[in-house]
């Protein structure tokens, strides 16, 4: 089935492009490549806009400094379809989830370089700073035949760009010691544009929380969830007429508190530490008048350390260490056929190991791969018409077992545009897979060295409505993805669990979005609604009693409303009311959690001052002060407030 799609795919992208070389003129100016200074070179493959085969957003720059937190997890909450499972206040793990799956299926970018590391595969969003995030584009569905592995869910494609002004400083604090401060500053001459920038932030997180009880609700207060994080970035461009380089480089360093889930009043005293150093480069050259040369190298190195001195292994406190290293190329040719038909091929290789006595020797992974994707355009009876045919296939090796996993994932998407600016449908299919991570592999305590790459069938489609220009904009979408040899934990002994490839995992679903802008200040407001129904398909054992239920922390029914408006040129107000329903909390849905309701909001304020204009920013969280937790036993804060003052020097 696989080798019949990627001759049908390929066959489709020839034909296309001999049919329109016969068009194609090399004086044709539309075709012209210019390289200006305010384009952003992200390597991203991503469709852009309502024109995309499946669900795509963008938060732009404004949406994310209006809205609540300083973290690229508190900017998500602001987009659609997108669950942010929080283990706990700021500071804590912060886990994406797309679709109902869960973190290790959404690819995460900074600036197109994947963030995801061989080791468990998850990013924590809490972790990456919003400083200088320009934009950050969400694709919804499967995009393996684009990125591989990862990328069953979804991509998150974090982009950084040029502060709006040559100099900025800001100075915060809030609830629960919260405290922020971050600089940026940039300089240009002739064709170099150079960008410093640095933050630091921190809290105790000692706030007061109900414990559910069988007889009673009583109150007891969060401990040892505190933490403190900081980091800087430098990024340089240079620009020329037919070609443009940008190399960045960003380090973090966090520190934290981990109490892990509440049981008692004598809570945990583990702490982490976590540090990541990324290096990448971004270089495009136009080659022609109508190609395109990306080249993307990157190098990562992350360090992460947890200790728990109230828990002894063999005498010894628990003290785990992890050195990760992943080096990456993606060199990618960008073809314009002609004005209907484009054409993007490229190859990644991407080299990972890693350092640690709790994994068996040095574990070591080499990814090679290529893909090529098009997007040809056509009139179809009256109506537009865009087919996106992609396929890639990975050849991936680890050591020191010699595992291999091969694997060929094609897609085929499409958008037509039925009546313009009014009416349009789209839909997309595609092949996946999933590759075990390291600790699956190679985790000393239960790791299995012969578990093996998941594999998935997804498919959607979507209509989509403009009413009265941009004053109303609806999506709807739905979606089935199919999941096998789906990885799960399973005990192996008295003590350890190990993972096999024993589940089969199908998610259905609706996405509804409903957003526009109105015109009364600037009034621009969204409210979307998800129903996901993922369930266990098999039986792990004879009379399972999971064949058939909810995954767990998988509400049915969430959604979100918010508004953003300026009442004034110089005030900007942001409200986001965010609902979750109920999550089983057991395999066999007999326990689960009651669903809640947080609302967020945010007002700032902006002065000029001669040279300089000062914004003042203040924030509420949990405007209501629910009681909620999203994982069991992992409470979260009651209402609390943020202030920011920032200086733009102009």
């Amino acid at each position: 089935m696989h080798r019949n799609s990627i001759i049908i795919f390929l066959a489709l992208l020839a034909a296309a492009t001999a049919q329109n070389y016969a068009q194609y003129r090399y004086d044709d100016d539309s075709l012209l490549y210019t390289i200006q200074e305010e384009i952003l070179v992200t390597g991203s493959r991503l469709g852009t806009g309502r024109q995309a085969p499946s669900l795509f957003e963008s938060l732009s720059r404004e949406t994310i400094e209006a809205v609540p937190g300083t973290s690229v997890a508190d900017a998500l909450r602001a987009g659609s379809g997108v669950q942010i499972r929080s283990y706990g206040p700021a500071g804590s793990l912060e886990l994406p989830s797309l679709r109902g799956l869960g973190a290790e299926y959404t690819l995460i970018l900074l600036n197109g370089v994947k963030l995801n590391n061989a080791q468990i595969g998850t990013v924590d969003l809490g972790r990456l700073s919003l400083q200088n995030v320009a934009s950050i584009e969400i694709a919804h569905g499967g995009y393996s035949s684009l990125y591989g592995t990862n990328a069953l869910g979804g991509v998150v494609n974090i982009r950084t760009g040029q502060p709006k002004q040559p100099a900025s400083f800001s100075a915060g604090g809030g609830s629960f010691g919260w405290q922020h401060y971050n600089g940026t500053m940039q300089t240009t001459a002739g064709k170099w544009r150079l960008t410093v920038s640095g933050y630091y932030e921190s809290a105790q997180n000692d706030f007061e929380f109900q414990v559910p009880t069988t007889r009673q609700q009583r109150i007891d207060t969060r401990r040892h969830a505190d933490y403190t994080q900081g980091g800087a970035s430098v990024q340089a461009r240079v620009t020329g007429m037919d070609n443009a380089v940008t190399v960045f480089v960003s380090a973090s360093q966090t520190e934290s508190g981990t109490p892990g889930a509440y049981v008692s009043r004598d809570q945990g005293i583990a702490r982490q530490w976590d540090d990541l150093l990324l290096v990448g480069a971004n270089y495009i050259q136009a080659i022609s008048r109508s190609t395109l040369l990306h080249v993307q190298p990157s190098a990562q190195y992350s360090y992460r350390r947890y200790k728990d001195e109230a828990y002894s292994i063999g005498g010894q406190h628990l003290d785990s260490k992890y050195d990760n290293y992943q080096f990456a190329t993606t060199i990618m040719l960008e073809h314009h056929v002609s004005e209907q038909t484009e054409v993007l091929l490229g190859t990644e290789y991407e080299r990972s190991f890693l350092h640690s006595a709790a994994l068996e020797g040095t574990p070591e992974r080499n990814a090679a791969a290529g893909f090529i994707s098009g997007t040809i355009s056509s009139n179809l009876i009256g109506a537009e018409l865009k087919l996106y045919p992609t396929v890639r296939y990975d050849y991936i090796t680890d050591s020191p077992g010699g595992e291999t996993v091969s694997a060929a994932s094609p897609s085929l998407g499409l958008h037509v545009q039925l009546i313009d600016d009014l009416l349009a449908v789209r839909g997309r299919m595609g092949y996946g897979f999933m590759n075990p991570t390291f600790n699956q592999r190679y985790w000393l305590e239960g790791g299995n060295p012969d578990v093996q790459a998941e594999h998935s069938r997804s498919l959607e489609g979507g209509l989509l409505l403009d009413i009265a220009g941009n004053a109303a904009a609806l999506e709807i979408t739905t979606f089935h993805h199919n999941i096998t040899d789906k990885i799960a934990w399973r005990p192996s002994n008295a003590i350890y669990w190990s993972p096999v490839n024993i589940q089969h995992v199908i998610s259905n679903g609706l996405e509804t979005v409903l957003q526009g802008t109105l015109p009364f200040h600037g009034l621009q407001y969204k409210v979307q609604h998800q129903y996901i129904s993922s369930r266990q398909q098999n039986e792990d054992f004879p009379g399972d009693a999971k064949k058939g239920k909810q995954l767990i922390y998988v509400p049915l029914h969430s959604g979100s409303a918010s508004l953003l408006a300026h009442p004034i040129p110089e005030a900007t107000v942001a409200f986001t009311g965010r609902y979750i329903g109920e999550r089983y909390t057991t395999g066999d849905n007999e326990e689960y959690l009651d669903g809640y309701f947080t609302m967020d909001a945010a007002a700032s304020y902006s002065l000029h001052i001669g040279w300089a204009e000062l914004r003042l920013k203040a924030e509420v969280f949990n405007a209501f002060d629910a009681s909620y937790v999203f994982i069991r036993n992992y409470p979260m804060p009651g209402r609390s407030y943020r202030f920011t003052l920032t200086t733009n020097i102009l």
